[in-house]
């Protein structure tokens, strides 16, 4: 800021900095992303700060998605599978009289509805273990508003 006397002329050069605000919901942001913010020299210590631990915190929702990604993966296979094998037995139908148990293929349909007993309950808790983290960097985010 600067004054000026009435009647009296000064010439001045004036620079103007000009704020810039983008906004993107925390689903879209990446560890990378919040890195790249937290070396910005014009923001204060602080903030930067805060965002340095937010990508901290962001990187493991990405390992997250990655465990997610491959049991979802390992889902499917087992779903194939176990399509694959009850095809096979329906196409040789029950021609031994032996009991369910001793049937190889229906012995291995239990081991894979097992298997996939245990997928779905790992995809469930790596969900729940997400929500977690992204409130996690949503609190710590939220720091940088209440400023």
């Amino acid at each position: 800021m600067f004054k000026v006397d009435p009647r009296k002329r000064e010439q001045r050069d004036v620079s103007i900095d000009q704020a810039l605000e983008r906004s993107s919901d925390v689903s879209n942001l990446t560890g990378d992303g919040l890195d790249k913010l937290a070396v910005v020299a014009a923001l204060p210590e602080s903030d930067r700060a805060v965002l340095k631990l937010a990508a901290v915190l962001f990187r493991k929702v990405e390992v997250n998605d990655k465990d997610k990604a491959s049991a979802e993966k390992d889902q499917a296979h087992v779903n194939e599978d176990l399509e694959r094998i009850r095809q096979h037995l329906t196409a040789l139908g029950d021609k031994s009289g032996s009991p369910a148990g001793a049937n190889p293929l229906v012995a291995r349909i239990l081991e894979l509805e097992d298997r996939l007993a245990k997928t779905r309950k790992r995809l469930e808790d790596l969900e729940t273990e997400r929500q977690k983290q992204m409130d996690a960097v949503t609190a710590e985010l939220k720091k940088l508003a209440a400023r």
